[in-house]
């Protein structure tokens, strides 16, 4: 594996612009907060106002998966328009688990080397050049299929700000060495985690029903036991990370 690419890059300031929160709710007085934003509270599974979340320009890396994310276009950037990321993974074992997206279709753009993906119930390659989309929710996985590396875009439309905290902290999570094996989280960092950002990424397993009835359950027991959906050291933004 290339270690030249698993790094974590902060990049200089840039000016705020004037996205639309997307996630509302109180403040947790417990956990790691940011100067500018409330956290989770014990009793709620919504998120406050967040104006510091990823930089753009950021590059954040997953080394227990072998990639990196480098944000080319964030909620704040492009005012609520576009997520746009640009992932490089390394070849290996490692497949994205299945999910789904429930208010957003998905772009990937193929720039280097073969992008293995299943869409729905159909699964193809992806080539430098192609173009590939996955509708609003529709269940979906992908994984690096050739010998070398992996560059795609990816778009998400419209942009959260729930994609944005989901990528640093599971990113995070890897710098850590806190992911499981197969890329996965931990089931209570799952649950606290996945719970925050439902409005932007579902897993198809276990099914729905089952998820609905024990996730709200497992996230607070998380929370009780030190796992948050945000940790400040996490954080690309350098103003955050002094005062975190």
């Amino acid at each position: 594996m290339r270690t030249d690419l698993l790094r974590h890059r902060h990049p200089a300031p840039t000016a705020r612009g004037g996205a639309r929160s997307q996630l509302t709710g109180r403040q947790d007085r417990n956990c790691d907060q940011s100067p500018v934003g409330h956290w989770w509270s014990d009793d709620s599974f919504r998120l406050a106002p967040v104006i510091d979340l990823i930089a753009l320009g950021t590059e954040i890396d997953s080394p227990q998966t072998g990639e990196r994310l480098v944000i080319r276009s964030t909620a704040e950037s492009s005012n609520g328009e576009l997520f746009q990321a640009e992932l490089l993974a390394q070849p290996g074992s490692y497949v994205v688990r299945s999910h789904l997206h429930p208010s957003q279709e998905e772009r990937f753009v193929v720039l280097e080397g073969t992008y293995g993906y299943k869409i729905g119930d159909r699964t193809g390659i992806g080539r430098p050049g192609d173009t590939i989309v996955c509708p609003v929710g529709v269940a979906h996985s992908q994984w690096n299929a050739g010998p070398g590396l992996m560059r795609i875009y990816y778009e998400h439309r419209p942009a959260l700000e729930s994609a944005e905290l989901f990528f640093e902290t599971y990113f995070g999570l890897s710098r850590d060495g806190k992911l499981l094996p197969s890329g996965d989280m931990r089931l209570l960092q799952a649950a606290v985690l996945l719970t925050a950002v439902a409005d932007f990424i579902r897993i198809t397993s276990p099914p729905r029903p089952v998820q609905d009835l024990g996730f709200p359950l497992l996230a607070a027991i998380g929370r009780r036991r030190g796992y948050r959906a945000r940790y400040m050291r996490y954080s690309s933004r350098p103003a955050a990370q002094e005062r975190g």
